[in-house]
């Protein structure tokens, strides 16, 4: 159970090590590429990633797909460029900022 709630802790685009047993399921997995499953044993986070104000999905969506769910009942956000644009140079400057405090915490005089 606990490492159930820790995955669903961990943000979309974290990077993950995970060891367990690799099987066949009992039932096709729909929607899957490979019909095989993970039974998870230990679950590493390498690097987690910032949580975005905005999802993967919303920043790619076409207008066409826009309008596609708006007819279908399911809101889809729609993001534009300038807010794509400016949330990047946002990560951009603040990792910058972060390098900085790191070199300068670690130069000795």
């Amino acid at each position: 159970m606990q490492m159930v709630q820790y995955a669903r802790a961990l943000t979309n685009e974290s990077i993950i090590d995970v060891e367990g047993l690799v099987s066949l399921p009992s039932e096709p997995i729909k929607g899957a590429t490979k019909q095989v499953e993970i039974q998870v044993r230990k679950l590493h986070c390498v690097s987690k990633a910032y949580s975005l104000p905005i999802t993967l999905q919303d920043a790619t969506g076409s207008e066409a797909e826009i309008e596609k769910t708006l007819q279908a009942g399911e809101p889809f956000a729609r993001v534009k460029l300038d807010t794509r644009l400016n949330f990047r140079k946002c990560v951009v400057e603040r990792l910058i900022f972060m390098s900085r405090n790191i070199i300068t915490r670690n130069i000795i005089f």
